[in-house]
């Protein structure tokens, strides 16, 4: 049996404006219902349960950018997984002034 190594890739850029943040790996990947029941909970305040570290992220990010910041969870089965987040540069300059 073959095993193949992990990888988690975390990348950083600025573009148009925006500090995007994104974390991949090369994973099984998740299964498209899996993947709706990730994001509808994220989203929704009274959910329980899984994936409540995404959540806390999603709502920090909701709480400290006035709603003006992105997330975004995209996984494919058999290639795997990157959440991403994006901040307006402006807003990050005002936080660390």
């Amino acid at each position: 049996m073959i095993h193949e190594q992990g990888l988690v890739t975390v990348s950083v850029k600025v573009a148009d404006g925006k500090l995007r943040v994104a974390v991949s790996d090369n994973g099984k990947g998740i299964e498209p219902e899996k993947l709706r029941e990730i994001i509808l909970s994220v989203r929704n305040e009274n959910s329980s349960g899984t994936s409540i570290g995404i959540r806390n992220v999603y709502r920090r990010l909701e709480l400290n950018y006035n709603n003006q910041a992105g997330f975004d969870i995209v996984s494919k089965q058999g290639q795997g997984t990157t959440v991403s987040f994006e901040i307006p540069v402006n807003l990050l300059e005002r936080k660390f002034t």
